[in-house]
């Protein structure tokens, strides 16, 4: 499922819906290693595995 959201994300990259603007959240470091750590795991950039939690895949 990670890999068909990848693939997604990468033919939805048209100079139109490029990825341009930043969206920042405070987590403590602890937080960071585990969301990293969870990304890592499904084989994903932290960018990509927040926006799938967000689109809830």
């Amino acid at each position: 499922m990670e890999k068909e959201i990848i693939k997604q994300t990468e033919q939805n990259e048209t100079p139109d819906n490029r990825r341009t603007v930043f969206i920042g959240a405070k987590v403590s470091p602890r937080q960071k290693e585990h969301i990293k750590s969870l990304a890592e795991q499904c084989g994903m950039t932290v960018s990509d595995y927040l926006l799938a939690r967000a689109y809830n895949y």
